[in-house]
């Protein structure tokens, strides 16, 4: 996944929750199918 995009996830300070960050290099639907897979 590091060649064409990542994600990140890390605790909400405020929020009994965690946060999820994207990115892809190829686009938006890549970028969808990596937050999907998550």
């Amino acid at each position: 996944m590091t060649d064409n995009g990542w994600f990140a996830a890390r605790p909400s300070g405020t929020e009994d929750a965690y946060k999820i960050y994207c990115e892809s290099f190829l686009g938006e639907e890549h970028r969808k199918l990596i937050e999907k897979k998550r």
